[in-house]
C-alpha cells in the first residue's frame, strides 16, 4: 500500500487485535464499536482501547455513532470517526453532517441574505427570522424572502404571541421549517396552532431560565429554547442548572459567542443559538466573529 502512496486504516475490536496493531506499527487504527458476531453497539470500546494507542497514532472510532453529544465526548478519544448508516439515512445529508460535528445550531437574527450565506458557511443549521414588531432584528415577509434565496439554511420564524392565523400563514408562505413560540403561549394556543400548520412545520418553544428550569411539559412542541429573559438580552442564565440533565431536545441561547460556545456545548444541549454575540450591531451579523464561533467549535 504504501509504495502505491496509499493509506492504511487497521481495524481492531478487541485487546489481541489491537496489540496486532501496535505490533506491525499500525499509523492509523479503526476502533470499531460494533461486535460483529451479533452486531450489538458498545462505544466503550473506543473509550477503552484508544488510550492504549501511543499520541503518533490517529485513531478512528467505528461504527453506532449517530448524535452529537457521542461525537463530543467520544472526540476526546478518537481523532475522527467513520459514520455511515447515521448520515445516509437522512434526506438532506450536508444537514446531518453539520448535526452530527457542530450541532443543531442556529443563527437567529437575521435581516440580510449576506448574512444568511455567512451563518450557512460557517456551518449552522438554522436562521432565525424574527416577526416581533419590537425586536431591532424584526423583518417582514418581503425581507424574510431575501435572507431566504441567499443560503439553504432550514428557517425558523420567531412570534411571540401572534394571532395563530398570522403565524399559520407565515410558515406557509416562506415555507419555514419551525415556528419559535417566544411568548406566553399556553397549550390551547399550541394545540390550535399545531391544527393550522403544515404537518412538516416544527413547533419549537422558548422558556426563560431563572433560578430553576421549567418544565418541559408541553404536547407538541418539538425543541425548546432556555433563554434569559425573552430572548435578545445578550445575557446568559446560570448553567450550572442543566447539570444532569436530558437535553437532546433543547437549545441554549443568551450571549453564546466564541469565548463561551465550548462550555456551552459542553451542558449537552442539542444545539446553540447565537445572536447579538456575533452581531457589530443589532441585525447586522459579523461574517468574522460568526466564523470564529464555529471554528472554536469545531477545534474544540
Amino acid at each position: 500500500a504504501h509504495s502505491l502512496e496509499m493509506g492504511v486504516l487497521t481495524e481492531v475490536s478487541n485487546e489481541e487485535e489491537l496489540e496486532r496493531a501496535i505490533a506491525l506499527g499500525a499509523k492509523v487504527v479503526g476502533i470499531n464499536n460494533r461486535d460483529l458476531r451479533d452486531l450489538s453497539i458498545d462505544l466503550n470500546r473506543t473509550r477503552e482501547l484508544a488510550p492504549k494507542l501511543g499520541h503518533n497514532v490517529t485513531v478512528i472510532s467505528e461504527s453506532g455513532i449517530n448524535t452529537y453529544a457521542q461525537v463530543r465526548e467520544l472526540s476526546h478519544f478518537a481523532n475522527g470517526f467513520l459514520i455511515g448508516s447515521a448520515l445516509m439515512a437522512h434526506d438532506d445529508l450536508n444537514a446531518a453532517v453539520r448535526r452530527e460535528l457542530l450541532g443543531e445550531n442556529k443563527v437567529c437574527g437575521l435581516t440580510r441574505g449576506q448574512d444568511a450565506k455567512a451563518a450557512y458557511d460557517a456551518g449552522a443549521i438554522y436562521g432565525g427570522l424574527i416577526f416581533v414588531a419590537t425586536s431591532p432584528r424584526c423583518v417582514n415577509v418581503e425581507q424574510a424572502q431575501e435572507v431566504m434565496a441567499a443560503a439553504p439554511l432550514q428557517y425558523v420564524g420567531v412570534f411571540r404571541n401572534h394571532d395563530i392565523a398570522d403565524v399559520a400563514d407565515k410558515a406557509k408562505v416562506l415555507s419555514l421549517a419551525a415556528v419559535q413560540l417566544h411568548g406566553n403561549e399556553d397549550q390551547l394556543y399550541i394545540d390550535n396552532l399545531r391544527e393550522a400548520l403544515p404537518a412538516h412545520v416544527a413547533i419549537w418553544k422558548a422558556l426563560s431560565v431563572g433560578e430553576t428550569l421549567p418544565a418541559r411539559d408541553f404536547q407538541h412542541i418539538d425543541k425548546y429554547v432556555f433563554d434569559n429573559g425573552q430572548g435578545g438580552s445578550g445575557q446568559r442564565f446560570d448553567w450550572s442548572l442543566l447539570n444532569g440533565q436530558s437535553l437532546g431536545n433543547v437549545l441554549l441561547a443568551g450571549g453564546l459567542g466564541a469565548d463561551n460556545c465550548v462550555e456551552a456545548a459542553q451542558t449537552g444541549c442539542a444545539g446553540l443559538d447565537f445572536n447579538s454575540a456575533v452581531e457589530s450591531q443589532p441585525g447586522i451579523k459579523d461574517a468574522r466573529l460568526l466564523a470564529s464561533v464555529f471554528q472554536t467549535l469545531r477545534a474544540y
